[in-house]
């Protein structure tokens, strides 16, 4: 097989980890947001976003994207995330899809994220396209995301393990210390498990 590029922001596809979301133990999109949503929104829309996610936790997706849809429409780049959320539970991925593709269009570390570990794993309908995927959490990570930070230095790791390129490696580590700078324990207990420091 061929492999990519391998400079600093691209990894060989045999290195690729099996499924992003379970590597920075994702539990759900309003966990990561919620702080977000309350410290950026009004009572008012605060409160809408935690009635719909009240809902989706009863299992009624539909009344969910009932109450924030018109948020997404108005441009909340919340709402669009939470709407991905809501129709992929609903198997209704070019709605999923749709959403957070809007929300990333708006810059926002998750939604680039989510976005590229769709294309990285083949998810919600989306042709699998390791390039694009590995450059959208690129983006995040730059942007201070620590999941994408995570990820990126994990799979650098890899792929010094398996390859033997300096450069990832480098590049793999370069991304576990942004995390773990940001106090991401993950990130510190593998740099501790390597024997190198902060």
């Amino acid at each position: 097989m061929k492999k990519e590029d391998n400079s600093d922001d691209n990894l060989d596809e045999s290195t690729q980890a099996n499924s992003i979301l379970p590597t920075v133990a994702y539990t759900s999109l309003f966990a990561h947001i919620n702080n977000e949503i309350i410290e950026y929104s009004t009572y008012e829309v605060a409160n809408t976003f935690s009635d719909a996610q009240h809902q989706a936790e009863s299992g009624n997706y539909m009344a969910a994207i009932q109450l924030i849809n018109s948020l997404a429409l108005s441009g909340n780049v919340y709402a669009q995330m939470m709407l991905y959320e809501y129709y992929s539970h609903l198997d209704k991925h070019k709605d999923a899809i749709m959403w957070l593709q809007r929300a990333s269009k708006q810059q926002h570390p998750f939604a680039d994220f989510l976005l590229g570990a769709a294309y990285t794993e083949n998810k919600e309908g989306l042709e699998k396209n390791i390039r694009m995927g590995q450059a959208l959490l690129v983006k995040s990570a730059k942007k201070g995301l620590v999941d994408a930070q995570f990820v990126l230095g994990i799979w650098g790791i890899k792929a010094y393990s398996q390859g033997g390129d300096e450069r990832q490696y480098e590049m793999g580590i370069k991304m576990l210390k942004m995390a773990a700078n940001q106090n991401y324990l993950p990130a510190i207990d593998k740099l501790k498990e390597l024997n190198l420091s902060l």
